[in-house]
C-alpha cells in the first residue's frame, strides 16, 4: 500500500519518465523542386541539441540538419526519410519507422512540327513522355504571344502569315508536374502560280508559258492539266488538241518548301473554218462544158489551187482542184475537189410522156443528166404549132401547163438546144 501511494506521489511531481516520440511532416514535389520537411518533438526544443536527417534510409543521420528544413532529391523516386533528435544530454531518440516521401518525375515536353506553309494547316506531332504517370493535359502557344490556342494532344494550326514563330508546348502529368519547350516554326511563302497560252486553232500547238512567281526559295516542279485526261510537267509545255472547244487548264507550281499554289484558266480551241463550194452547173460535166465553183461563207482570204483569190473560179478541163482559206480568227482549212467531165451524147434524153397528176410520178418534162449541159434552152409547142412555154435556162420544172393553166391531153412538140446542139422530139400528156 505504501508503495503504491509514492508511485502515485511520483507522477504527480513529474518524476516518472514518459516515453519521447520523434515526427516530422512533408509534403510530395515534382523532381526539382525543393520539399520542406518539419520535425517535432515531444520533448521542449530547449532540450534539444539537434535535429538530424536521414533522407535516404542508410541509417546514416548526416543528410540534413535542423528543425525545419527544405530538400532537393538528386533523382524521382520514392524515398525513406528519418529524423534522429540528440537531447543535450546525449540522450538519442528516432521515428519509429521511416517515413515514406514520393518525389514525381518531371514529363519530357517534346514536339514535330511538318513543313509549314502559309495558309495551310501544319500538324504538331506531340512527342512528350513521362517515366512512371501519365500525361494529363497539354497546352499549346502557337505564336508565343502568351495565350493558350489548343488544348489537343496532336493539334494543328493555320498560320495567318508567312515568316519564322516560336511554338510553345507545356504539359502536366497525373501528379501535377509541368515541363515546357519551344520550336521555331518557319512558316513557308507560297508560290504565285500563273501562266499565259496562246489561242490556237485546232490541229495546231498549243504553247503554255509559266509566268509563276516566289519571294523567297525556289520553284522546283510544274504540274499541269490540259483538261482533256493529258498531263506534263514540263515547265513550259506544248499540247495539241484533238477537238475545238473550251478546255480548263491548271497548273500547279510547287517550291523548294514543298508549298504550293494553283491557278486555272479556260483556253478555247477554235474550230477550223469549214468550207462549202457551189459548183454550176456541176461537179460532174459533159466535156466541154465550163464549171463555175464558188466558196459560200466568209472569210478573211482565200487562195485556189490556181493562185486566184478571187471568191470565185471558172473551171474549163478536168482535174483535181483545191482551195484554201483562212477565218477572220486567223484559222485555216484547204478542200480538194474534183471536176470530172463526160462525153456529150448524141441525143437528148428525155421522157415522152407526163402525167401531171400531182402523185410524183411523170409530173414533169424530165431531161436526162440535164445537170451536165452547160445550158439548156426549150420550147413546148401544141399540135397547132403554137408556143405553150419557154425557157432559156431549163430545170426539169415544166409541168404540162401554159401561164398557169393547165393544158388538154395530147401531144406537145419540143426544141431543145443544149451546148449548142438542137434536139427535138414529141411528148405526150396523158390525163
Amino acid at each position: 500500500m505504501k508503495r503504491i501511494i509514492s508511485i502515485l506521489i511520483l507522477i504527480q511531481l513529474g518524476l516518472v519518465a514518459k516515453a519521447v516520440t520523434v515526427d516530422f511532416v512533408a509534403t510530395n514535389a515534382c523532381f526539382g523542386a525543393p520539399i520542406q520537411f518539419t520535425g517535432s518533438c515531444s520533448l521542449p526544443d530547449n532540450q534539444i541539441a539537434s535535429w538530424n536527417w536521414d533522407m535516404n534510409n542508410d541509417g546514416v543521420f548526416t543528410d540534413a540538419l535542423g528543425k525545419s528544413i527544405s530538400y532537393t532529391f538528386q533523382f524521382a523516386d520514392t524515398f525513406k526519410v528519418s529524423l534522429q533528435i540528440i537531447t543535450f544530454t546525449n540522450e538519442v531518440y528516432t521515428t519509429t519507422a521511416p517515413k515514406t516521401v514520393l518525389v514525381y518525375p518531371i514529363p519530357v515536353a517534346h514536339f514535330l512540327a511538318n513543313n509549314a506553309c502559309f495558309m495551310q494547316p501544319t500538324t504538331f506531332t506531340n512527342k512528350s513522355a513521362i517515366t512512371t504517370g501519365t500525361i494529363a493535359s497539354c497546352a499549346w502557344d502557337f505564336n508565343n504571344d502568351g495565350k493558350i490556342d489548343n488544348t489537343s494532344f496532336n493539334p494543328t494550326y493555320i498560320y495567318p502569315t508567312s515568316g519564322s514563330f516560336t511554338a510553345k508546348l507545356s504539359v502536366l502529368s497525373d501528379n501535377g508536374c509541368t515541363n515546357t519547350t519551344s520550336l521555331t516554326v518557319n512558316v513557308n511563302q507560297n508560290p504565285l502560280a500563273d501562266f499565259t497560252f496562246e489561242k490556237t486553232c485546232l490541229g495546231d500547238v498549243t504553247h503554255f508559258s509559266d509566268l509563276s512567281l516566289i519571294n523567297i526559295g525556289s520553284i522546283i516542279s510544274h504540274s499541269w492539266s490540259f483538261g482533256d485526261q493529258y498531263l506534263s510537267s514540263d515547265v513550259n509545255p506544248d499540247h495539241q488538241y484533238s477537238n475545238s472547244g473550251n478546255y480548263t487548264v491548271s497548273l500547279i507550281a510547287i517550291s523548294d518548301n514543298n508549298c504550293r499554289d494553283t491557278v486555272t484558266y479556260n483556253v478555247l480551241i477554235l474550230a477550223n473554218p469549214v468550207i462549202n463550194l457551189h459548183f454550176n452547173p456541176d461537179s460532174i460535166v459533159y466535156g466541154g462544158t465550163p464549171v463555175y465553183v464558188k466558196t459560200i461563207g466568209n472569210y478573211a482570204s482565200k487562195l485556189w489551187s490556181n493562185n486566184s483569190s478571187a471568191d470565185s473560179i471558172i473551171i474549163n478541163q478536168a482535174g483535181s482542184y483545191s482551195v484554201a482559206v483562212t477565218d477572220f480568227h486567223g484559222c485555216k482549212n484547204e478542200r480538194t475537189f474534183d471536176i470530172v467531165t463526160k462525153a456529150a451524147t448524141s441525143d437528148i434524153v428525155a421522157n415522152n410522156v407526163m402525167t401531171p397528176n400531182g402523185d410524183g410520178i411523170n409530173d414533169n418534162f424530165i431531161i436526162k443528166l440535164i445537170d451536165g449541159f452547160y445550158s439548156v434552152e426549150i420550147k413546148i409547142f401544141d399540135a397547132w404549132g403554137n408556143a405553150v412555154y419557154s425557157s432559156s435556162n431549163y430545170k426539169n420544172d415544166w409541168d404540162g401547163t401554159s401561164q398557169g393553166k393547165v393544158l388538154p391531153a395530147g401531144p406537145y412538140y419540143y426544141w431543145i438546144k443544149a451546148n449548142d446542139i438542137v434536139y427535138k422530139g414529141c411528148v405526150n400528156i396523158l390525163r
